[in-house]
């Protein structure tokens, strides 16, 4: 799944993103743009389960987050995500519940969930 979300970001941006810090999922862009992936394979019945650090949440950064199963994608900016602390905790990291129903994409908590359609391969700010 990784790869696939490396090779649409490179697909859109021209250049195969690189990785500043090798352990971490946090790449930047060609032209520059940070972006965190996350990637879960397994679905539990059109619902996946993400984590994503406290520590990430840094405004003019985005967040790729892929979905196995269906393979869908989506790049939404920190600054349009719901704050972190509307999210579960698990240590350091924040609880994402990502959920698909009757086509429509969504992360159940916080409430009001939070429907992000509109960055499914939505690649275009990262370049």
């Amino acid at each position: 799944m990784d790869e696939l979300a490396l090779a649409a970001v490179a697909a859109a941006t021209g250049a195969w993103p690189y990785q500043p810090k090798g352990r971490q999922k946090t790449y930047v862009a060609r032209g520059g743009k940070r972006f965190h992936l996350r990637t879960r394979t397994e679905e539990d019945d059109g619902e996946w389960f993400l984590g994503i650090n406290e520590r990430f949440w840094t405004a003019g950064e985005y967040f790729v987050l892929a979905c196995g199963g269906p393979n869908a994608m989506f790049v939404v900016p920190v600054d349009e995500f719901p704050s972190k602390d509307g999210f579960p905790r698990g240590g350091t990291d924040r609880k994402i519940h990502v959920v698909c129903r009757r086509g429509q994409w969504y992360i159940r908590d916080p409430y009001p969930r939070f429907v992000f359609d509109q960055y499914r391969d939505a690649f275009r700010p990262l370049v």
